[in-house]
């Protein structure tokens, strides 16, 4: 296909070139797709496809790998961007703004493995039901969700992951499915939902998508790989397709009837799906469908086969979406002409309509031609008017709010874990065992800059690792969710930094109670609340880091590499093991962290009242001129002299904060235009 020129916009397939046939109306609920194309770089992916999927009704589309499912499913979803053709749901042009009332559910489930079932849903729900829906009504739907979906008895289980024992695959594959019925879409698409699950789980995830359909008047458009017989039968309509063209299109009932108008039979009792799919599989290197051997000489009729198959289509699309126009804003577009009333076969659906122009029972009305608002009823019956041009289902705040409790219960487990604890206990007796009660000696000095540093630069390091794996994680589920315009960056970027305080707080300040009193550097009250103080801002600044490496690069691989030169190199100029660095490189230590929390450290440790005895050869030249007379002491502020801490106290703190809010804002940009999801 590669040598083969792209086709003009306006150019129909060969599949719908064909004489007329009974047509139904589908200008007016559902959706159509007219001669959709799709170029990547410069190869084509789909050619010219077109069909159309009314409500009440599944449509399955079928077709070996690679032959353009998903990248139809997308470019619906408006997730791929088509080059040419036209795409309208219920009469209406496809735009951003009724593409609201589409839900795609991914091929894989993306969830947040310590949340229960019911909690996933109900955070979905006050996220994303409109403002005007009550507290109470939203949990109101999330149960009729659950029930709906039969998930009752697996509502408190975990979603788990493979570190954790959760949810089976069929019930993840109906919570991702409740997930999207929350917002009453009018379109459902879902990316081959029953990949990786046994028949009996597929089965039952087929039924419950034909329920929904039919019960609640959904258009369901499902990719599918391989489906059994039993799950063949249940499907309205199928669209096969092979190499990014439509080989068939229609009642899934008249499938092999039709293959079999073009001189191909199906053997008695061989699954109909497998049948179709070997017969747009065709390849000259293996034998293809009731045990022909494809010799050299036998090309040709295969070749001919293939040309058959896709010469003709027993549901050509109806004349109505001919008439279908490109328009910015689908708000001011006139309602799409009926198709005259004729008695037709839908072919997705297993009712005879003999008036297309008067809707059956189980399809809505035609849309409300307003554009300012929508009248939506809660399960109490009360009735209410939500804008429909509105960006945002609910408020800032709110979604700050719900998104802070949500995080903090994904992450408490990891938070608020029994190895955090013990890790801050165990370290903190370690350091009060070997640094315990140091003497106020000159001898000991050199002690207390070792364990001053060592503490500041662990829990710098710790902050940074601690948190360097966060968006790595939550990425799948953050990008599904901003695509679906669920809630602002901001608002997760801000409950997310809040939710980690505890760790940010609660570990520092252990270590701290534990070791500070048992060392006694400084055991005043401006010591103690002073160090206690550099924790903590210390690990503000190795937390930003943290998070700044891990909204960058998104790869665990990357962000150890990277965050271990960097956090080792800020350690190396931070001022303890190199002194006196060589004078073209003295501006590093300005760059460091370290060097502020360390002399920030020094300072609230070696305060200018301190009093340390000289030792006999000593360094500090307060000594050697106070050479016998029995009194001479080392001051606070001499040994800070002696280091060559020259910056004010406040301003190693204000530096701190700076550094971390500076870090966190660039944390912040590199997730909103970095990563930032492609549609």
């Amino acid at each position: 296909m590669g040598d083969q020129s792209h086709p003009k916009s306006t150019e129909v397939s060969s599949a719908q070139k064909v004489s007329p046939s009974p047509v139904v109306d589908t200008s007016a609920q559902g959706v159509v797709f007219k001669d959709i194309c799709v170029d990547v770089a410069t190869k084509r992916i789909l050619w010219s496809v077109s069909g159309h999927a009314r409500p009440g009704a599944v449509l399955a589309i079928l077709g070996p790998s690679g032959s353009g499912k998903t990248t139809l499913l997308n470019t619906l979803a408006g997730q791929v961007k088509k080059s040419s053709g036209l795409i309208s749901l219920n009469g209406r042009n496809l735009t951003k703004k009724n593409r609201r009332k589409t839900s795609y559910v991914l091929q894989s489930d993306v969830f947040f493995p310590n949340l229960t079932l019911r909690e996933t849903i109900t955070y979905s729900a006050l996220l994303r039901l409109p403002r005007e829906y009550s507290f109470r009504e939203k949990l109101n739907k999330v149960e009729e969700i659950i029930k709906t979906l039969h998930l009752e008895d697996c509502a408190s289980t975990i979603i788990g992951n493979p570190l954790a024992r959760g949810l089976s695959g069929g019930e993840k594959k109906r919570t991702n499915i409740g997930c999207e019925l929350l917002t009453d879409p009018h379109l459902l698409l879902l990316d081959e939902p029953t990949s990786g699950l046994d028949s009996s789980s597929a089965l039952s995830l087929l039924e419950t998508l034909v329920s929904v359909a039919r019960e609640d008047n959904k258009t369901v458009i499902t990719s599918i790989h391989q489906p059994s017989s039993q799950l063949f039968h249940m499907f309205d309509g199928i669209l096969i397709m092979a190499k990014g063209k439509v080989a068939y299109f229609g009642a899934a009932s008249e499938a092999m009837d039709y293959v079999a108008s073009v001189g191909l039979r199906c053997t008695m009792h061989y699954n109909p799906a497998d049948y179709l799919l070997e017969l747009v599989s065709v390849d000259s290197s293996r034998k293809v469908l009731i045990g022909e051997d494809p010799k050299q000489e036998e090309r040709p009729v295969i070749k001919k086969w293939w040309q058959k198959l896709f010469s003709r289509s027993p549901q050509p699309l109806p004349p109505a979406i001919d008439e279908l126009v490109p328009i910015e804003d689908y708000t001011s577009s006139p309602q799409l002409p009926r198709s005259p009333t004729v008695s037709a076969i839908n072919p997705l659906s297993l009712e005879k309509v003999d008036n297309p122009s008067s809707p059956p029972d189980n399809t809505s009305g035609p849309p409300d031609n307003s554009s300012e608002t929508v009248s939506t009823h809660s399960n109490e019956g009360e009735g209410r008017h939500i804008p429909q041009d509105r960006k945002w289902a609910t408020r800032w705040y709110w979604q700050f709010l719900v998104l802070l409790v949500r995080t903090f219960r994904e992450s408490r487990h990891n938070t608020l874990s029994f190895l955090n604890f013990t890790q801050s206990v165990f370290l903190a007796i370690a350091c009060a065992l070997v640094w315990f009660q140091v003497p106020k000696a000159e001898e000991s000095i050199a002690d207390a800059y070792a364990f001053l540093f060592f503490s500041i630069t662990f829990w710098g390091f710790n902050a940074t690792f601690s948190v360097a794996f966060e968006f790595p994680s939550d990425h799948p589920v953050v990008t599904k969710e901003r695509s679906s315009g669920t809630y602002h960056l901001s608002a997760y970027f801000m409950a997310k930094l809040v939710s980690e305080l505890p760790l940010l707080f609660l570990h520092p300040t252990l270590f701290h109670f534990i070791c500070h009193f048992i060392i006694g550097l400084n055991n005043t009250a401006y010591g103690f609340f002073g160090m206690w103080l550099t924790y903590i801002v210390t690990s503000l600044v190795g937390q930003s880091i943290g998070l700044f490496l891990s909204a960058s690069f998104l790869n665990l691989k990357n962000i150890i590499l990277y965050g271990s030169v960097l956090m080792l190199t800020f350690m190396l100029v931070g001022g303890f093991f190199a002194e006196n660095l060589p004078f073209w490189l003295q501006w590093s230590k300005y760059t460091s962290f370290i060097t502020y929390s360390y002399r920030a450290c020094l300072q609230f440790s070696f305060p200018p009242d301190v009093q340390y005895s000289c030792a006999e050869m000593s360094e500090y030249a307060v000594c050697s001129n106070s050479t016998g007379t029995g009194n001479a002491t080392i001051s606070g502020t001499d040994i800070l002299d002696g280091l060559g801490v020259d910056t004010p106290l406040y301003a190693n703190i204000l530096i701190l904060i700076g550094i971390a809010l500076f870090t966190r804002y660039l944390a912040y940009l590199s997730l909103r235009y970095l990563h930032r999801p492609k549609n």
